[in-house]
C-alpha cells in the first residue's frame, strides 16, 4: 500500500509532515547513517526533505524542532519509485547521528505540494504485496506511522509502518578524533569597568 506525503498547513504556519516513528535496540545507542525509503510515485519538479525529530512522552513526533544535522532535501530527479516497492532512495546525513538507546525518534517526510509524493508501507491484516494468500499479522519494529494532517498534531495509525531501511554506522577504529564548536549563545554587555586589581598584584578579578 503506498501512503501520499503532505505538507500540513501552510502560509507560513507550522508544518506538519508524515512521521514513522522507530527505535533502536543497542545498549549503548547507534550512530545512524543514512535511511533508504521506498516511493511508488514522485513529483515531477517539487524537491522532498526527510528530517528526524524527537518523540515526546504522548508517543507523538515533535512538531517543533528537527533534530540538528538530519535534514536531507533531495530533488524529484534524483527518487527512484517502483510498482512493487523494491527500489529505495537513500537520505544520507552529512555526519553520523547518535540516537539514545530505547529511546523513540521519527523521520518526517515533507513537500512543499500536497500529495506529489507516494511511499510504501504496510497495514495490519493487508494482503503482501503481489499476494492474495498472505497476510501481513504484526509490526516487525516498534514504531508506526503518523499521517500529515492540517492541525498541530499528528494523526497516528497504529496498524500501518512505512517501508524503509536504516543504516547504522560500525566504526573501524579504536582512536578518533573529536571536534568541538562554540555554540552560539547571546552577548551580554558588561558592567562599566568590571575588572580590578592592584599595582603590587598579578590577580585580576
Amino acid at each position: 500500500m503506498a501512503y501520499s506525503s503532505k505538507s500540513g498547513v501552510r502560509n507560513d504556519q507550522q508544518i506538519n509532515p508524515m512521521a514513522q516513528t522507530f527505535a533502536l535496540g543497542a545498549p549503548h545507542g547507534e550512530f545512524l547513517t543514512k535511511i533508504e525509503v521506498f516511493f511508488q510515485e514522485k513529483s515531477a519538479t517539487y524537491p522532498i526533505t526527510l528530517a528526524l525529530r524527537n518523540v515526546e512522552n504522548g508517543g507523538h513526533p515533535n512538531i517543533y524542532q528537527i533534530i540538528p544535522g538530519s535534514q536531507v532535501t533531495k530533488n524529484a530527479s534524483t527518487i527512484t519509485v517502483s510498482t512493487d516497492a523494491s527500489v529505495a532512495t537513500s537520505f544520507e546525513f552529512d555526519e553520523p547521528l547518535y540516537l539514545h538507546p530505547g529511546k523513540m525518534y521519527a523521520f518526517t517526510l515533507w513537500c512543499s505540494e500536497e500529495n506529489t509524493y507516494k511511499v510504501w508501507g504496510g497495514k495490519i491484516l493487508d494482503f503482501d504485496l503481489g499476494s492474495t494468500t498472505n497476510k501481513i499479522t504484526k509490526n516487525l519494529a516498534p514504531g508506526n506511522l503518523f499521517k500529515g494532517n492540517s492541525g498541530m498534531t499528528f494523526s497516528p495509525e497504529t496498524d500501518t509502518d512505512l517501508k524503509y531501511n536504516l543504516y547504522i554506522a560500525k566504526f573501524n577504529s579504536t582512536t578518533g578524533t573529536a571536534k568541538f564548536f562554540d555554540a552560539n549563545v547571546d552577548e551580554d554587555p558588561l558592567i562599566v569597568d568590571p575588572f580590578t586589581g592592584t599595582a603590587s598584584s598579578a590577580v585580576i578579578r
